[in-house]
């Protein structure tokens, strides 16, 4: 790693651990990582009101909803929302998941088991689809053991939505300020996520999906060439 022209960071966690291994840190380029083109990150929040038609033709009843989004596999974490999802949460609010996979059954046993009334595990969807998910959604959350990035991150704070995750998810590390744009709460900790679920929905949602649309609103496939134009461009001149 020492021995490179350059470097292309995603934000100062990735830095560090450039300069670990030996990084000139003159030498590292940082660039918006994404999966976002410009036009499809919101201008403002859905209403409450837009959010309930969504929800209407979803077929998702007229609670607010926690969404995650992700493959039911072990890393993702789900398990453990499905712990932090008591009674208190289940009479309140409605749970939803997205990606389907080879936990299914797993989680479906647990839900029968507890008697959980207000969850929906749903299989893979396209990326139009999901987009129609985070328009229905209040919050996003990602419990995950680990992410590299956590690109559902960004698309969450795109539509506006508060991001509970965990300090697994680089992206969350980069994007969430803990307590103001979201949660940041311990992997494997279902106590400490429930408590975030419980918090952030006290809060004022639409100021919070304000300030996440701005905060993400530079993280564009457009910003990405721009970065890496001028980083090319440093490097060669």
């Amino acid at each position: 790693i020492k021995h490179a022209t350059g470097y292309f960071a995603s934000g100062i966690h990735a830095a560090n651990y450039f300069k670990k291994f030996g990084a000139d840190a003159e030498r590292i380029f940082y660039h918006p990582f994404t999966s976002l083109h410009a036009n499809e990150i919101l201008k403002e929040p859905i209403s409450e009101d837009k959010k309930t038609e969504y929800r209407k033709k979803l077929g998702l009843g007229q609670r607010k909803i926690i969404l995650s989004i992700g493959q039911f596999i072990h890393r993702k974490g789900f398990d453990i929302l499905l712990k932090a999802w008591d009674k208190t949460l289940d009479e309140k609010y409605s749970l939803v998941i997205v990606g389907g996979g080879e936990e299914e059954a797993k989680y479906r046993l647990y839900i029968s088991k507890h008697d959980l009334q207000n969850v929906y595990l749903l299989d893979f969807k396209s990326k139009d689809e999901v987009f129609e998910y985070y328009k229905a959604a209040n919050v996003f959350v990602l419990p995950t053991r680990e992410d590299i990035w956590g690109l559902v991150i960004n698309e969450a704070m795109a539509f506006g939505l508060p991001v509970i995750s965990t300090n697994m998810c680089l992206g969350a590390m980069e994007l969430i300020e803990n307590g103001v744009n979201g949660y940041i709460v311990p992997s494997n900790n279902s106590q400490a996520l429930n408590a975030a679920i419980s918090e952030i929905m006290e809060k004022d949602l639409a100021k919070i999906g304000i300030a996440n649309i701005n905060k993400i609103s530079g993280y564009t496939y457009e910003n990405v060439i721009r970065a890496h134009t001028e980083a090319i461009e440093k490097i060669l001149h």
